[in-house]
Order: structure tokens, then C-alpha cells, then sequence
């Protein structure tokens, strides 16, 4: 029922706070952009496959998310995602 109340939203329609207040996690169409408080916004995904239910892990060095029905796993700090799952 979630994502049908946002399914034909447009923009930012979700986002989690790091631990530490300093950043925010966005998705948006589909990817991961993380802002900070100085108005810094890096792009953490890039892929046609999207991200979903991102969340930043309670320490803050890296953020979990779902792609075809696959867990992922990637450092805050850069790098690729690892994927934990299979299927």
C-alpha cells in the first residue's frame, strides 16, 4: 500500500537522516543522492535497475537498499555496491 500512495508522486517523496544529523539520504527516480548541510549533493547509484527502501546503516558508513529483489550494500565514503543476496 506504500508505494501506491506514492507511485505517481513526483520529486522527493522519502529521505533518512544519517546518524549523525550531518547528511541526508534522497532517492529520487529511482537513484541515491546524498546532501549535506552545506548544500553539497553527491550522487551515490546510477542505475537502471533503482534502489529501493534505502537506508543509511546506524553508524553511517554505508547505505542498504533493495534492487531486483536483491539486497545491496555500499560505503558512504565511495565505491560500488556490493550485492548480499542472491535471489
Amino acid at each position: 500500500r506504500e508505494r501506491a500512495r506514492i507511485a505517481g508522486s513526483k520529486g522527493i517523496v522519502a529521505y533518512d537522516w544519517a546518524p549523525d544529523g550531518k547528511t541526508i539520504l534522497v532517492p529520487l527516480d529511482g537513484d541515491l543522492y546524498l546532501a549535506t548541510l552545506d548544500g553539497a549533493i553527491r550522487r551515490l547509484t546510477n542505475s537502471p535497475g533503482g534502489a529501493l527502501n534505502p537506508i543509511i546503516s546506524p553508524k553511517g558508513g554505508f547505505v542498504s537498499f533493495v534492487r531486483g529483489q536483491n539486497l545491496f550494500v555500499q560505503p558512504l565514503g565511495g565505491g560500488d555496491a556490493r550485492q548480499i543476496s542472491q535471489d
